[in-house]
């Protein structure tokens, strides 16, 4: 009896063991991998997937369209959601931080922020001799792929894994090696080498316009009212290994919150600080490529709302001044770099904190007190002064009482006047004199913020209104303001969405009572949290740095955002 029920555990096993073990290779290689659609270049799309991800020319993406959410019947919390494949795109180029794809699917209506899945329900079929116990593991290790019965159409998208002269050759579109493996016959797969695919070489950059600034109308980055606009002419920092000049960063996974630029270790060159929810990344760019310098994190409950860069004490190396909350209170915070480290040096700051630049000085650090008021933003603004790790009050200014230290810009009539240009709560420009008079309302909504926090705490006597934190407004050495301009619901104030941004840019010519716009960006999809002007990679030439976010992180999705760097050209 013993012996039977051996026998029979035996066999039992039998089909489990036969299993053939897949390397990580090639199980890295054909791995699903979630991105999003970033921008139009000619023909081409740009995906925020790149060799991180293990992307390869080849490799097709799924382009998924959002379906019905699953609700779980009893609990009623959200399970998943199932999304539909709607059409493909073959990789053709793998960058850093991005990476080129091509129409598989002509008639496919493809735009910035649809989301894209590598390999995602690909027909895949698998070769009669390729063994039982092979094909079985295949299947259940890649079981998001479509296994099909008959070989793809080689004109379309599939894939097909065939066994011949001892390797598994797994073949794309027209019988393209996509992946090689070697198996000996009657063996599990011992330790396989996948073929390396070379990304195709890059042709070195000439004086002819790249094929970026020809497509000028549907890309962000290109700025001007006609195409002889040259402000923005050649998007993008030179790379010596990239041919279009366009540079995106690699995919940051969160939401941006603001950006700062300065040389904040004191060594002559610029770091780059990208503010998110609940933490702080401090990045290097050199050569046209992003290293980490330090990561900041911060107290549970700590939402940073806004950062600057200023050197307040006068020491040669920049500070951040971010301005936080904790519930309904300011939890302001500075960060610096200390022993080797960037550190948080001074907390519990109870003030809003704003670099503005104020005619005939330059950039200031203003600071506001908080309000729980209707009016969240306390008069007056007053400067902030340092010693050592401690900031005070300083003197008071006497601005308008429309205004408040975030996106407000003094302009200097030719008379001597001081104007103010500023956002106001609902997402205008306006122009207010000194005193308190508003000269000029724009008919359009600029800015557009769905960065906000509540300024009181709830009860049942109080109705809370969130606070949006309204976009930064920067004088161009030509004079000119620019600012952003996000398109979206504003149906209310706590249900802010937007799907579209640009940049504009406006000009005050000095006698008419208005700013006059100028030229403002194609508008790409996705929100525009913040951008900055500054020479990032010590060239003395200036770049537009842009923190883009294409989808937004929730408990659906992950968040998908990037810097988006141009060459601002004088």
């Amino acid at each position: 009896m013993t012996l039977l029920y051996r026998i029979a555990l035996l066999m039992f096993l039998v089909p489990a063991l036969a299993l053939a073990q897949l390397p990580d290779q090639l199980l890295e290689d054909f791995a699903p991998a979630d991105g999003i659609v970033l921008m139009a270049i000619g023909d081409s799309w740009l995906v925020d997937l790149d060799i991180n991800q293990n992307l390869r020319p080849g490799d097709i993406l799924s382009v998924m369209s959002p379906g019905e959410t699953i609700v779980h019947p009893q609990t009623r919390d959200i399970v998943g959601r199932i999304d539909h494949v709607v059409g493909f795109l073959v990789v053709s180029r793998v960058m850093s931080g991005y990476s080129y794809a091509d129409l598989l699917t002509k008639e496919l209506s493809l735009q910035a922020g649809d989301q894209v899945r590598r390999f995602e329900r690909i027909p895949a079929y698998i070769d009669g001799a390729v063994p039982e116990n092979l094909a079985q593991e295949l299947k259940r290790s890649l079981s998001h792929l479509e296994w099909v019965a008959t070989p793809p159409d080689t004109a379309d998208p599939g894939l097909s894994f065939q066994l011949q002269n001892e390797r598994l050759n797994v073949t794309g579109r027209a019988g393209a090696v996509v992946g090689s493996y070697r198996y000996s016959t009657g063996q599990e797969l011992a330790p396989m080498t996948p073929a390396i695919r070379q990304t195709e070489p890059v042709a070195p950059v000439g004086p002819e316009r790249s094929a970026l600034n020809r497509g000028v109308d549907s890309l962000l980055g290109t700025v001007g009212l006609s195409r002889g606009d040259t402000r923005l002419e050649a998007p993008g920092i030179a790379r010596q290994q990239q041919s279009d000049g366009v540079w995106i960063s690699p995919p940051l996974g969160e939401n941006p919150v603001g950006l700062a630029v300065g040389d904040l270790t004191a060594d002559g060159r610029s770091e780059i600080a990208i503010a998110l929810e609940n933490e702080l990344r401090i990045m290097r760019m050199k050569d046209g490529q992003f290293s980490a310098v330090g990561v900041v994190s911060f107290p549970a409950g700590t939402r940073l709302l806004a950062i600057d860069a200023h050197d307040l004490n006068k020491d040669g190396r920049a500070e951040l001044y971010i301005t936080a909350v904790i519930d309904n209170d300011l939890r302001s915070q500075v960060v610096e770099y200390r022993n080797e480290r960037f550190e948080r040096v001074i907390t519990m700051v109870n003030w809003f904190m704003r670099v503005v630049d104020l005619p005939g000085e330059g950039p200031v650090l203003l600071g506001q007190r908080l309000s729980r008021s209707d009016e969240p933003f306390l008069p007056p603004v007053f400067r902030i002064e340092r010693t050592g790790d401690r900031l005070s009050r300083g003197a008071d200014l006497d601005l308008p009482a429309r205004i408040n230290l975030f996106s407000m810009l003094p302009i200097t009539a030719g008379n001597g006047e001081t104007l103010y240009a500023s956002l106001s709560a609902d997402d205008r420009l306006q122009l207010v004199n000194s005193s308190n008079d508003r000269l000029w309302r724009s008919s359009d909504y600029v800015g557009g913020s769905d960065i906000s926090f509540y300024n009181r705490p709830e009860s049942e006597a109080t109705m809370r209104v969130p606070v949006a934190m309204q976009k930064r407004l920067v004088r161009l050495a030509s004079g000119e303001i620019l600012t952003i301009q996000n398109q979206g619901s504003r149906l209310l104030q706590g249900l802010r969405t937007f799907s579209d941004g640009q940049l504009v840019a406006y000009e005050w010519d000095g006698s008419s009572l208005q700013l006059i716009e100028r030229w403002r960006t194609p508008r790409q999809k996705g929100y525009i949290a913040d951008f900055i002007v500054a020479d990032i990679d010590d060239n003395s030439e200036l770049e537009l740095i842009v923190a883009m976010r294409f989808q937004e992180k929730n408990i659906l999705q992950r968040g998908h955002s990037a810097l988006m760097v141009f060459k601002l050209q004088q």
